[in-house]
């Protein structure tokens, strides 16, 4: 037995199936889960604003402490928003093969504002948030991606087949060098490779940005040739060209397949968090190299300091933003259903924090011999046409599809 279900069926075995008073609030979680985030958030908040009226008032108004200051309030109210947009759907975990990715979604949210007010306090170590919240948000693109394709998949079985009888048309701009879509397999395949590519491509310039900045080497927003900042950026921006073509192309191929989870706004939301602030660094970077974005009266830190603290004061402000649009775009309502089978509390926190399908999708799509499935040619046989043949792309489901649907099978039996 893995040890993940070894742990899973021990905190069932002991919160859940447990008929001793001891434990029976587990069963009726749903009643004081809400009461009790909000108590824990009203705690933290007592506690913390008096420690940043203390600070204002011991370290004086210094620029820093100002931008410190007015982060840490939005940060504030960023987290209840965040909060309460989860409790919603942890209390309506109806369909966990959708809520699972779009929970991951929104938890972009408290990493991006935490980790950018963290680098705001403190300067010297901001690299380390960096890391963890680029690394993120690649995490986050898949997921979507994944999250409309499992709706596809549970809505529309067979989705190769429901794909196949569906007539080909051209993609157009930025698309117009992909072949006709869809076709099945074929075009999911694409979509996914073209999205996982940016998965891998970002983690890893992440952390060679970390490793050759401890080296001394990395200077982040200087377009020199010495920098390794230039190429990443390069790698980087050509790899968003091609994860982002190929979710607009994903979306031209099913967008009235799509149309019940109306994904415009979704897809917008995530497009902004990524690619927008992506290029807001960028802006900032510039400004930095043609000497507008000056040390000015940040007396005690340079224009490197300046430029990353102007990044992450201004995330800290925009999240707060985000985390309103999540809760309309990423509505808990469309999975309230009351005669749904109730999914223990822990159970759904298991599920969430499940990120095996990742490996899966990557094993499947990149490590294992994948079949030419992505040229297609025709042939002319006696004056009729008819497609040439396609390997082993009939092959089943990736491994990940057969793993939600059995894992909301043992959901739903809870």
């Amino acid at each position: 037995m893995a040890p993940c279900t070894k742990v899973k069926s021990v905190l069932r075995s002991c919160l859940l199936d447990c008929t001793c008073a001891r434990w029976a609030c587990w069963r009726y979680w749903r009643c004081w889960f809400k009461p009790l985030v909000g108590l824990i958030y009203l705690v933290i908040l007592v506690l913390m604003m008096p420690l940043l009226v203390w600070k204002l008032y011991r370290l004086g108004t210094t620029p820093h402490f100002k931008a410190w200051f007015v982060a840490g309030v939005f940060v504030l109210l960023t987290l209840p928003v965040f909060l309460y947009g989860l409790v919603l759907h942890l209390l309506n975990y109806t369909q966990p093969h959708l809520q699972q990715y779009i929970i991951r979604i929104i938890f972009i949210v408290p990493i991006y504002s935490i980790d950018s007010f963290l680098g705001l306090l403190y300067p010297p170590s901001a690299i380390y948030w960096t890391t963890i919240r680029n690394c993120y948000e690649s995490f986050v693109l898949y997921s979507f991606l994944r999250y409309l394709l499992n709706f596809l998949e549970h809505t529309y079985a067979p989705l190769d087949d429901t794909l196949n009888s569906r007539p080909a048309y051209n993609p157009g701009v930025p698309c117009c060098c992909m072949p006709s879509c869809p076709k099945g397999r074929p075009f999911t395949k694409r979509c996914m490779v073209g999205v996982l590519q940016y998965t891998i491509i970002k983690v890893v310039l992440t952390l060679l940005a970390l490793v050759t900045a401890l080296a001394g080497v990395y200077q982040d927003g200087a377009f020199k040739l010495n920098n390794p900042f230039l190429y990443f950026t390069i790698i980087d921006t050509l790899s968003q060209i091609v994860a982002i073509i190929h979710l607009i192309y994903f979306y031209r191929g099913t967008h009235d397949l799509l149309k019940p989870l109306q994904p415009i706004g979704k897809f917008a939301s995530i497009k902004a968090i990524i690619f927008l602030l992506f290029w807001q660094a960028v802006v900032i970077g510039i400004l930095k190299a043609t000497g507008v974005l000056k040390q000015g009266v940040w007396q005690n830190y340079d224009v490197d300091d300046v430029a990353q603290g102007l990044q992450d004061f201004v995330v800290c402000i925009e999240m707060l933003l985000f985390a309103i649009a999540h809760l309309f775009v990423f509505s808990h309502r469309p999975f309230v259903d009351l005669a749904a089978a109730q999914v223990p509390c822990v159970t759904s926190c298991l599920h969430m924090l499940d990120i095996r399908d990742v490996y899966r999708d990557v094993k499947h799509h990149f490590l294992d011999p994948i079949p030419n499935i992505i040229r297609f040619r025709k042939l002319e046989v006696n004056g009729e046409e008819c497609a040439d043949e396609r390997g082993s792309q009939a092959s089943e489901l990736p491994v990940a599809d057969t793993a939600v649907g059995e894992q909301t099978r043992l959901l739903g039996s809870d």
